[in-house]
């Protein structure tokens, strides 16, 4: 097994080089070529814009000799220096640079005096400074060296070829003013041009003027215009007039190549040289740098004034980077040059090679792979037992865990029920035992006492099923908040020291609370949790005191402590304080601890804290007592609430036992017609009992299930005992039964929708007030309720809402 991985490695291996090699091979050849073809086409774009750029130089001659060609009497030539005026601005609009403009008529001797007197008349008035020199000529100094000339006067020739109109006037170009064209340096051009008919340009020579220097070398364009046929019989007759454009080289060369200047794809220098010298030489007329800057643009062509042979360039130039076309501009042939860098056209092959090489590793990546994956898969087989055989021993281990923390559970159910149903169990048999024996006399104060018992057992496995359904509901994220503006003092310390107060305590209860404190929060589970934590003080202190205090940080998280004068909680049960079965503190007095787990529970749900303050000292000798701290976040706090809206805010809309501190009238309204819903026999008869005890004038029927209510609803309402509504119906939620019937929520919206203006008070064991409210009922009360007189007639006066 192990030869044969090593030799498909080495096989895979040796296919990644191979492959590598060919990559590179073939795209350094194709890297080349593509290289070579995108210069060619350079080379062709950049010829391209040589010769557009001459055709427009050329159309702008043509057009000035279209716009004066018939132009013969010359009386009235100050009127025609203002329309060339205005075509010398449209063709400077245009963008295109020109040094000059002229117009060159064919002047004869006799019109010469005439014009020269009208021309200085004119330029005096134009330019008071210029010192007008009639028609002159360009002589060349040295007939070797024909860029060298000299400006004299020609007065005395038969006939001339001035530049009779200049454009623009301005000191560079008074010298080409009248400039005759016969002289000796253009008579060969101006022959030329009669000849062939077609435009001439000159060969560059040195700007005259003052930015001489700064102008360079300059030529000019004449054009002879283009042959008139008078009629579709005549022979086309030549021009005797002629149009120049004087333009320097540099400003040529510049807008042939400032669009490739602009987005240029390497760095590149542009010759361009005239070829049709007689001499056979090669006469370079100019060129400019194309670079390539650090952001990869560049502003314009760089000129290149450093002179250049053509022999030069082909010998130290490979001929793969210089490339050149022969174009024919007028009667010259231009020879233009494109020599691209040889350096950034070799890193065109860069990305073939990285890429063979990135091929190459990759190979190498992925044999390392398979040599690593097939070992790790043999390691893997070797693991595959002992994960297996380690996986079933957590499974074992889970399961003891489930096991145990079920056995938890119903050792905690059996102790913390067991104690108090013993307990009643016994008191029921004392009471059984004393009302069976006729010849004994009942011993009163004997039964009260067992029945206390019989009621607080029951009272405490109640609270503790509930809790343990709250704590259930809090760790599935069932339990929702009801978020609402609550007053702590009116809300929930005064209810819960009434609650505690309803038995004689050996201590007081004091309350320290702003009276104007309101925050955002559950009403109904903030008041369950201080109320668990004070009825645990009070199983514990038998002198002293209980305090409930609330107060604002300045970050406005608001903290409610509740403090004792107890004994204090042993160090060993700090630790497991809140945890989730923990044992009661004391057995005789039957504390729970399910309890602080469920208020942890509710308050991390509102978003704060609870925690045992370790430093807390109540100040009694003996008595250390314990202190509970509840903070919560900031967000909750309302101060300076006026006291109008405060009590308007603070009305309680539902209660799970009306134990606060607001007065009710103690009478309840006589001769109401109330309803009873409840599956349940027994509940029914000890409610209806309950209800007949505190209000013995109500009138009390009973329904099983909601289609029940609904018929006798109807039959009150609109049957046979129409007039006798019900005016306060109690409604339970689940009804069982074999087939499904409505639930309480159901019932009570079937009944507004038949009109139905009765008070409707839901009824559950568990908390479903947000439901019955949104089905259309008033008022929603927790089973099993309170049937102390003075508890339940406030629990009827909030249900009726009086």
């Amino acid at each position: 097994m192990g030869r044969q991985v090593i030799l498909l490695a080495a096989s895979m291996l040796a296919l990644g080089c191979a492959c590598a090699a060919a990559f590179m091979i073939l795209g350094v050849r194709s890297a080349a070529k593509d290289q070579a073809l995108r210069l060619e086409k350079r080379t062709d774009e950049i010829v391209q814009a040589v010769q557009t750029t001459w055709h427009e130089y050329e159309t702008v001659a043509l057009w000035i000799h279209h716009n004066l060609r018939t132009k013969t009497d010359y009386s009235t030539f100050w009127e025609e220096r203002r329309k060339f005026e205005i075509l010398y601005q449209y063709i400077h609009s245009n963008g295109l640079q020109v040094e000059a403009i002229s117009y060159l008529p064919n002047i004869t001797h006799d019109l010469r005096e005439d014009l020269e007197a009208e021309s200085a008349a004119y330029y005096q008035q134009v330019d008071p400074s210029y010192k007008y020199q009639g028609f002159t000529g360009l002589v060349a100094k040295d007939p070797g060296a024909p860029g060298d000339v000299s400006l004299e006067r020609r007065p005395d020739h038969p006939f001339y070829f001035p530049q009779l109109l200049v454009q623009p006037i301005v000191r560079d170009n008074e010298f080409y003013i009248d400039l005759d064209f016969l002289s000796t340096y253009f008579a060969l051009l101006m022959t030329q041009a009669f000849e062939e008919n077609l435009p001439i340009i000159s060969n560059p020579f040195p700007h005259i003027g003052p930015n001489a220097r700064s102008k360079g070398n300059v030529m000019f364009l004449v054009h002879p215009g283009v042959p008139i046929v008078e009629s579709w019989q005549d022979t086309p007759t030549p021009n005797r007039a002629m149009a120049s454009v004087l333009f320097s080289f540099s400003a040529f060369i510049q807008r042939a190549t400032q669009e490739h200047a602009a987005h240029p794809e390497h760095s590149e220098s542009i010759y361009i040289f005239d070829t049709s010298t007689t001499s056979g030489t090669y006469v370079l007329f100019g060129a400019a740098d194309l670079t390539v800057g650090a952001d990869g643009l560049d502003v314009s062509p760089q000129l290149v004034t450093e002179p250049v042979s053509w022999d030069t360039l082909h010998r130290e130039t490979p001929g793969k980077y210089l490339l050149h076309r022969d174009i024919q501009v007028a009667q010259q042939i231009w020879k233009v040059v494109v020599v691209t860098s040889p350096y950034e056209v070799q890193s065109q092959t860069t990305y073939p090679i990285v890429g063979g090489v990135i091929m190459l590793f990759a190979c190498f990546v992925v044999v390392g792979w398979y040599l690593s994956h097939t070992y790790r898969d043999l390691k893997l087989q070797r693991l595959k037992q002992a994960t297996e055989a380690e996986k079933a021993s957590l499974i074992v281990q889970h399961a003891a865990a489930a096991a145990d923390a079920e056995r938890q559970r119903n050792e905690y159910l059996a102790h913390e029920v067991r104690n108090p149903l013993s307990s009643a169990l016994s008191a029921c048999s004392f009471v059984g035992s004393a009302l069976s024996d006729g010849g004994q006399r009942l011993n009163n104060e004997a039964i009260v006492e067992d029945v206390n018992v019989i009621k607080s057992s029951l009272t405490y496995i109640n609270d503790l099923l509930r809790s343990m359904l709250d704590v259930n509901k809090v760790a599935s994220k069932q339990m929702v908040l009801d978020v609402v503006p609550t007053d702590l003092y009116r809300d929930v310390f005064e209810p819960v020291k009434t609650i505690i107060s309803r038995r004689e305590n050996p201590f007081t209860i004091v309350l320290d609370v702003p009276s104007d404190l309101l925050i955002n929060t559950d009403r109904m589970r903030l008041k369950q949790v201080v109320l668990n934590l004070a009825s645990n003080a009070a199983k514990f202190v038998d002198k002293g005191f209980i305090r409930l205090s609330a107060k604002v940080l300045s970050s406005k998280a608001v903290v409610i402590a509740v403090e004792d004068s107890g004994p204090g909680i042993p160090e060993e049960k700090v630790t497991d304080l809140f945890a989730r079965f923990q044992l009661s503190l004391d057995v005789l007095n039957q504390g729970t601890g399910m309890g602080l787990h469920l208020c942890q529970g509710l308050v991390e749900l509102m978003g704060g804290t609870i925690s045992l303050d370790s430093s807390y000292d109540s100040g009694i000798r003996g008595c250390p007592g314990a202190r509970f701290e509840i903070e919560l976040p900031p967000t909750v706090v309302i101060q300076n609430t006026p006291a109008a809206t405060t009590l308007e805010i603070t009305e309680t809309k539902i209660s799970e036992e009306r134990t606060g501190p607001m007065q009710f009238s103690n009478e309840l309204p006589e001769g109401l017609n109330v309803l009873l819903v409840d599956d349940d026999t027994v509940l029914r008869k000890l409610l209806s009992r309950s209800l007949k005890r505190v209000a013995p004038t109500w009138t009390i029927r009973e329904a099983a299930n909601g289609e029940t209510a609904l018929s006798l609803v109807r039959k009150n309402h609109t049957g046979e005992d129409a007039g006798n509504d019900f005016d306060l119906i109690f409604m339970d939620h689940y009804m069982a039964s074999v087939e499904r019937q409505m639930l309480g929520t159901e019932t009570t919206q079937a009944m507004r929708h038949e009109g139905v203006k009765a008070r409707i008070c839901g009824l559950s064991a568990n908390d479903r007030r947000n439901a019955f409210i949104s089905s259309g009922a008033d008022h929603f009360m927790l089973k099993p309720f309170s049937s102390e007189p003075e508890s339940l007639k406030a629990d009827l006066v909030q249900a009726l809402g009086i």
